[in-house]
């Protein structure tokens, strides 16, 4: 029995690390266009279980909106995670959001399936919230910064002042 578990365990972790990550990142690009959501001229590479994108462009709905310096992506099974550094957004967005983006982390797990943990940290502040999958709904917890008090009250403004703090709760479709 011993065995049969040192086995499954082997078979496991070589499973992880010697899966097609490239394949999986086209095919996560390939629904992302469904959504009009693109990032170009990236590189990638990986080692170790961790895929790594390199100085990427993001677009949504073809208008330029960011310039991604690295995002790594974790799979390790029972913990996954995403983690996006050195984001700066570009043009008209600027007078909207912050212009610059810390990181922003997105984590998943097998006991809770259908809920995607955020935590994030740039100009605006820090943020920490979650995605229910299942629901389709974001919630947001905003820590903001002086910064973001000053410079982005429109932004503010699409939050609720509670007593955890200012909050943004969404549906998305």
């Amino acid at each position: 029995m011993r065995q049969g578990i040192i086995v499954a365990l082997f078979f496991y972790v070589a499973a992880l690390f010697f899966l097609p990550k490239e394949g999986l990142y086209y095919t996560l690009e390939e629904e992302m266009n469904r959504s009009r959501i693109v990032l170009s001229q990236e590189r990638l590479s990986h080692s170790w279980g961790i895929l790594r994108v390199h100085d990427a462009l993001l677009y949504i709905e073809d208008l330029a909106v960011g310039k991604i310096g690295q995002i790594n992506v974790y799979l390790f099974g029972p913990v996954n995670r995403v983690v996006v550094t050195d984001m700066e957004v570009l043009g008209d967005l600027l007078t909207l959001v912050p212009g610059e983006i810390d990181s922003i982390e997105l984590s998943h797990t097998l006991w809770s399936p259908l809920t995607l943990n955020i935590q994030g940290i740039g100009d605006f502040g820090t943020i920490h919230g979650t995605i229910d999958l299942m629901e389709k709904k974001i919630v947001l917890l905003l820590e903001p910064s002086a910064l973001a008090m000053t410079r982005y009250r429109p932004l503010l403004m699409k939050f609720k002042r509670t007593k955890e703090g200012l909050v943004y709760e969404s549906v998305y479709h």
